[in-house]
């Protein structure tokens, strides 16, 4: 199968029942399906660079209400998936809809039960959201869980997004409005941006939200926070290939570890 085809084949049998909470769809299901198949193809990349010919387990984390998870179903259709997230209703409709398994995540990862070891863990729009010290905290939880050779997948908002924000604010002297999509005030956005250049890295915090907000990270940040898992080796980190959006992360987990 050519590269293209792995990037772009919607896989036969997709369940396409949609959450009337889920708001993914945001009145697109279209775009909807369409980021769902960019993931899965993103995803067959990574296991062809891993040299993975099968999956037989997988973990999806955070779920949401299977914008993803429904194309691994039919994308892997023997394999063991499960559906995690904190977010009881979306565990709840994955299980029902899809025939998977569902577990209700904690707001720690250390917390966390999970049984079992995985030979894909897909992390799409979980990292985008967190603060740097809780980084190394997934990581592990995710290495942990992953199968020897094992391969994980997440996504990060990197340069493309950046360049967004910035357009966004360029020029305004207005009214500090929260811009549309990303929910964030305009000297928020300015200060992600600054410790973006400074550091590699810039969060923001949503009101009244905890530790979940909003990140930006730059390749190389990222790149060394793999790195310093000792028991992940990176396979690629493609800018903007989560539909032209997200970067995409993909890690293997070592043999030795």
């Amino acid at each position: 199968m050519s590269i293209l085809s792995l990037m772009t084949q919607r896989p036969d049998g997709v369940i396409e029942t949609l959450a009337e909470r889920d708001h993914m769809v945001e009145g697109n299901p279209v775009n909807y399906f369409h980021n769902g198949v960019a993931a899965l193809g993103n995803i067959r990349i990574a296991l062809a660079a891993a040299g993975v010919d099968e999956v037989g387990s997988v973990l999806d984390f955070p779920c949401g209400y299977g914008r993803v998870l429904r194309m691994l179903k039919a994308g892997f259709p023997e394999a063991d998936i499960v559906g995690c997230d904190l977010d009881r209703d979306a565990v709840d409709f994955c299980r029902d809809t899809f025939d998977v398994e569902g577990v209700y995540a904690t707001p720690d990862p250390r917390d966390l039960r999970i049984e079992g070891e995985f030979d894909l863990i897909w992390c799409g729009s979980l990292l985008t959201h967190m603060p740097a010290e809780r980084w190394p905290v997934f990581l592990e939880f995710f290495a942990s869980h992953l199968a020897a050779g094992g391969v994980l997948v997440f996504t990060t908002h990197g340069r493309r997004i950046a360049g967004w924000l910035r357009d966004m604010v360029e020029g305004q002297d207005g009214p500090h409005e929260r811009k549309p999509a990303y929910n964030l005030l305009r000297d928020e956005i300015l200060q992600l941006l600054e410790d973006l250049g400074r550091d590699g890295f810039g969060y923001q915090s949503y009101p009244n939200r905890g530790e979940y907000g909003f990140s930006l990270s730059s390749p190389d940040w990222v790149v060394r926070q793999v790195l310093e898992r000792t028991s992940l080796r990176l396979l690629m980190l493609t800018e903007s290939g989560w539909a032209g959006q997200q970067d995409i992360v993909a890690c293997v987990k070592t043999a030795d570890s």
